[in-house]
């Protein structure tokens, strides 16, 4: 089986388990978006799942984006999803689709800084207080979400949060419910928020029962990564 016949067999299974998840929970797939996040893969596996009619991507590497953004066919939906420095914003500003994990103001104020058009971001919670990672407390989200809000060409359009690695199923539909009833309060003030983005390899099916219309996966489409 060639590599290309792979991914598109692993897409198509995460795709088929996107539709049971909804399925249990009374949902439409046509309501949860797959972000294949390709960090780390080469362009041609990137190539091959477009081919298929596959849009939407994520990279973590501002570096190793550029250099399939520039690869690639232009109607690719990038979506930055690792930590973004604020003095890297500009390499990314109107070029991705949406960056995912704005944690903190400063960096907000970057990219409203180097928009030269409105640029869809989503805000990170950091669900668990995990230290290990970035993210605004949960209390903080409503007063953050207005602060970035209001900046000039940033359109804040949701959520999106990654839940402590140890987390057992209990406690992530926990931190995944806790995120959809945020989302669900930012959603009521105001109609630009539509995305709720949380769920990973290991817990994706969790996650769109408790109400993710986003979710990132890696490792079940791409296989696991090299640790070099």
């Amino acid at each position: 089986m060639t590599r290309a016949s792979e991914l598109i067999l692993r897409l198509s299974s995460v795709n088929e388990r996107i539709v049971e998840a909804c399925n249990r929970c009374g949902r439409s797939a046509d309501e949860v978006t797959l972000v294949a996040v390709s960090k780390t893969c080469g362009s041609d596996d990137v190539q091959a799942l477009y081919d298929v009619g596959h849009r939407d991507f994520g990279e973590n590497y501002v570096q190793e984006w550029e250099g399939k953004a520039d690869a690639l066919p232009d109607d690719v939906r990038w979506h930055f999803i690792g930590g973004l420095q604020s003095r890297k914003a500009k390499l990314v500003v109107n070029r991705v689709e949406l960056i995912q994990g704005v944690d903190r103001e400063s960096l907000a104020e970057a990219i409203s800084k180097r928009a030269t058009a409105s640029q869809k971001v989503l805000i990170q919670i950091n669900t668990g207080n995990d230290q290990a990672k970035g993210g605004v407390d949960p209390v903080d989200a409503m007063a953050f979400f207005e602060r970035a809000q209001a900046l000039e060409n940033v359109t804040v359009v949701g959520l999106m949060t990654i839940p402590p690695f140890d987390a057992d199923e209990l406690e992530l539909r926990k931190y995944f419910a806790q995120m959809r009833d945020i989302f669900e309060t930012l959603k009521s003030t105001d109609p630009r928020v539509d995305t709720l983005s949380m769920g990973m390899t290991s817990d994706f099916e969790w996650a769109i029962e408790e109400g993710a219309t986003m979710i990132r996966v890696g490792t079940a489409i791409f296989g696991a990564r090299s640790k070099t």
